[in-house]
């Protein structure tokens, strides 16, 4: 188990933290893409012939694009902050130990997002081979030919890249104080404009120098990866209890050696593909000549939202309008005076180029036949560019939605270009989102659940605490006249009234189902692990519900009779209905074993003492299960695996257990050793001092 000053030390670490790596690498990891999806539109706008037919047109696309962009941004940040803040909310408090399980989680996705960068930087440098997405395959139609279409095609678009990170960033939420929130996401759009704009200048050089700057920045993030990683395994290996240094330093090393394998893997992969690729050098592969050329960029820009301006503003300075457009009947499309000049080192191949600019999921138009880059005029749009019956502006989203599907269904079903590993990468990438995203989703109701489960445990231990042991050791007892297995067990109303009878106290408060010979030995038998033995059946309620609980109870090494079976199974299932959400969360913590009732800890036994213990469930007025039992360890000033503070024993037992039933059992297997003696004893009248 964790030492006090390194639990203290980690309280310390999350409690003041300023953000969380997790949700500033998630953020970082969408900048580009988001950034990747307005530049592919606004050079798709450039190529289309609907949008680009006029200069009134493209700029209505343009600002098109800006606005959408602009407002699903806002949009999803909105949504963000909404569920940040209710999941923040209602998770206060949270566990110490979880709270170190979260924070070593997001140590873990930073790690995996960094590596997952460092796989991309040289996709978008060219150096690794990337094959054609679906909206690659249409032309200027994919971006419709009214505004609404637009927009929407647009804000669909942004929306999926944040759908990507949005159930990611749950389990970082929990527990959060109020400034790691919004300080974690603008770092991480920080460190992504940064990520996104040095790629942006290391496409722009050539040669030795990009591949230079291309293998620096993966090894950057590889490096990087690899300590997050580290730090990530320190803080669960303390949670979970590692004691030594030495383990702490073969932990640290396996976890180093994995994570050096996984990225060596990763990246041998994508050389070795890209390596078969280029062997092939078809179009259809994406690998070209044109991977190694310089060209510009300027549309990829993380700044893309606001370069239409820039670009404009550029262009009127040169006076390059009148020299860049031809006339109609040539179909060609403005390019700046630096533009023009790139492109004509291109060798011919600029449409090869402009399919490598992005990464995957742009959309891209296809050139048209005329020229490279053919521009019609309004006028000359062929009948073709008109909107089809789901392009209208009457169309509904509804429509529009329906449309968007059916595209994607066709592009799978006709994705011909890609290899079949292609195809089963992308299912997998697929597979493993919805997966982590489930189990993401299921941890922060674990946590919302049972923080409120704390806090519901909280407001009702003190007063069930006062009921259950005020006049604990003065009330009335259940007491016995020591003839052995045949002793007679009775009620009595004051200690002195038993004494007074010649009868010794078993407990304290009146007898119940299990105050009976058989059951009380078995109470004390298994007081070393009755508590993970009954938590090991009440399991079984999750399929066999309360029957199978009592068959379980009824077995060895328990063996509690069936009336007693019977308490006790009513117990479980209501700790299952009240304190189900704890239980769940120990397991993530390590502390399932822990049955600690010390004050200000919750656990589940806590919890069953807050909820059940007095009545059947808070308010509900059915018996509880001290009443229905009678014979509890805590009455009977048993010392049992859940440690209990002096003020909750009953002081006052005449009984020797020891000397009644022996001083088994340590563990379940010796439960089997010892029961046949107990059956001697019994068919004899002797208890355990009689003959041992």
């Amino acid at each position: 188990m964790p030492t006090e000053m390194e639990m203290k030390n980690l309280r310390d670490d999350y409690r003041f933290q300023i953000f969380s790596w997790g949700i500033l690498s998630l953020f970082a990891y969408l900048v580009p893409h988001v950034s990747i999806k307005i530049g592919g539109y606004r050079q798709a706008v450039a190529k289309s012939k609907y949008w680009s037919a006029s200069e009134d047109r493209l700029k209505e696309a343009h600002g098109h694009i800006i606005r959408s962009s602009a407002a699903a941004i806002f949009t999803f940040l909105t949504l963000i902050t909404i569920f940040a803040t209710i999941v923040a909310l209602l998770t206060r408090g949270l566990d110490l130990r979880m709270e170190n399980i979260i924070n070593g989680l997001a140590y873990y996705m930073a790690s995996v997002i960094f590596l997952f960068i460092s796989r991309k930087i040289p996709k978008w440098t060219f150096y690794y081979y990337r094959t054609k997405s679906g909206s690659e395959k249409h032309d200027g139609e994919y971006l419709g030919t009214t505004a609404k279409v637009l927009k929407f095609k647009i804000y669909c678009d942004i929306g999926v890249q944040f759908l990507r990170i949005f159930f990611l960033l749950l389990p970082f939420y929990c527990g959060a104080n109020a400034m790691v929130i919004p300080n974690s996401a603008l770092l991480g759009i920080v460190m992504g404009f940064f990520i996104d704009f040095s790629i942006y200048k290391c496409r722009r050089t050539s040669g030795r120098r990009r591949l230079i700057l291309t293998v620096l920045s993966t090894l950057i993030m590889i490096l990087a990866g690899l300590a997050l990683f580290l730090t990530g395994t320190y803080y669960v290996a303390v949670v979970w209890g590692l004691e030594t240094r030495r383990d702490k330093v073969i932990v640290a090393v396996v976890m180093a050696l994995l994570y050096s394998i996984v990225a060596i893997i990763i990246h041998g992969v994508m050389w070795y593909r890209t390596k078969k690729y280029k062997e092939r050098g078809t179009d259809s592969s994406r690998i070209t000549r044109s991977r190694l050329n310089t060209r510009s960029f300027r549309d990829r820009l993380g700044t893309s939202l606001f370069f239409s301006k820039i670009m404009t503003r550029n262009e009127t300075k040169e006076g390059s309008a009148s020299d860049v457009h031809t006339s109609k009947s040539s179909g060609s499309v403005p390019i700046s005076g630096e533009d023009a000049k790139k492109a004509a080192s291109n060798d011919g191949d600029d449409e090869a180029a402009d399919s490598n600019n992005e990464d995957e999921g742009e959309p891209k138009a296809a050139v048209p036949s005329a020229g490279p880059s053919a521009r019609l005029d309004e006028d000359n749009i062929d009948e073709d560019t008109t909107a089809n019956e789901d392009e209208t502006e009457e169309s509904t989203y509804r429509a529009l939605c329906c449309a968007r599907i059916r595209c994607r269904r066709e592009n799978k079903e006709g994705d011909d270009e890609r290899s079949r590993a292609d195809k089963w990468l992308s299912r997998l990438e697929v597979t493993l989102w919805v997966l982590v995203s489930l189990g993401f989703i299921f941890f922060v109701l674990i946590n919302i659940g049972a923080q409120h489960q704390a806090n519901s445990t909280f407001t009702l231990l003190g007063p069930a605490q006062i009921k259950l042991y005020s006049g604990f050791n003065n009330g009335s007892v259940c007491a016995f006249d020591d003839r052995g297995p045949a002793s007679n067990i009775t009620t009595f109303s004051t200690k002195e009234a038993a004494h007074e009878a010649g009868f010794k106290v078993l407990h304290c408060q009146p007898c119940g189902e299990c105050s009976t010979w058989e059951n009380l030995r078995i109470e004390w038998a298994t007081r070393n692990y009755l508590a993970a033995e009954s938590a090991r059946c009440a399991k079984k309620s999750l399929f066999g519900g309360g029957d199978a609980v009592t068959a379980c109870l009824e077995q060895p090494p328990i063996e509690f009779q069936v009336e007693c079976a019977n308490c006790w199974t009513r117990d479980i299932l209501c700790t299952k209905k009240y304190c189900a959400f704890i239980f769940l969360q120990s397991q993530l913590i390590d502390t399932v074993g822990n049955f600690n009732v010390k004050e200000g800890t919750i656990t589940s036994a806590v919890c069953e003492e807050a909820h059940c213990e007095l009545e059947d469930g808070p308010g509900s007025g059915r018996m509880g299960f001290v009443e229905c039992s009678g014979a509890t360890r805590r009455r009977m000033n048993i010392v049992s695996s859940i440690e209990r503070p002096e003020w909750q024993q009953c002081l006052i037992v005449d009984a020797n257990y020891t000397e009644l039933f022996g001083d088994c059992c340590e563990r379940p297997r010796d439960f089997y050793e010892t029961a046949p003696k107990w059956q001697e004893l019994d068919e004899m009248g002797l208890v355990w001092r009689d003959v041992y």
